[in-house]
């Protein structure tokens, strides 16, 4: 019965564990999670006020060919040699053809109603990434606010870690 294994130590020699209080070093990591997060929400909120500036332009532009289908020709007054000092009296003619951008400087000539149903189109992709970017904002907001509470929590509470 040599081939026995025995322990290193008997049962009442059991080795004490040994707590200590260990602060993390997490709080340098949160300040940059938040900082990346701030950083994020701000480039999200600048997309939004581009879709929301672009949501606006295709309504006014919407609204400007609805009223260049009531007539034929329209009256205006065009500078004379490109300038604001000198203008004569004149008529917008066509009023009913737009040459609509199709992408990459390709434009096609469509009728006012051809070009009222591309702009609400591109109108709902408007709307629909400005929901999309709005959600993302919302999810990315209420992930600092966590963060935050997170940080909190780790400065409020201390981390006691037994070591055996």
């Amino acid at each position: 019965m040599d081939n026995q294994i025995k322990p290193e130590h008997s049962s009442s020699e059991v080795p004490a564990a040994t707590s200590s209080v260990q602060t993390t070093s997490g709080s340098g990591a949160l300040k940059r999670l938040l900082e990346k997060q701030a950083e994020e929400i701000e480039a999200i909120s600048q997309k939004i006020d581009l879709y929301t500036k672009y949501k606006g332009d295709y309504e006014k532009l919407k609204e400007l060919i609805g009223k260049m289908q009531e007539k034929v020709r329209h009256p205006h007054r065009i500078p004379i040699a490109g300038t604001d000092l000198a203008f004569i009296d004149g008529h917008i003619i066509h009023t009913n053809e737009f040459h609509v951008l199709l992408g990459d400087n390709y434009f096609a000539l469509r009728s006012g109603a051809q070009a009222a149903k591309i702009i609400d189109r591109r109108l709902a992709g408007v709307q629909e990434q400005l929901k999309l970017s709005e959600d993302a904002k919302k999810k990315t907001e209420d992930w600092m606010k966590a963060t935050e509470e997170h940080q909190r929590d780790k400065e409020e509470f201390v981390e006691i870690i037994e070591t055996m």
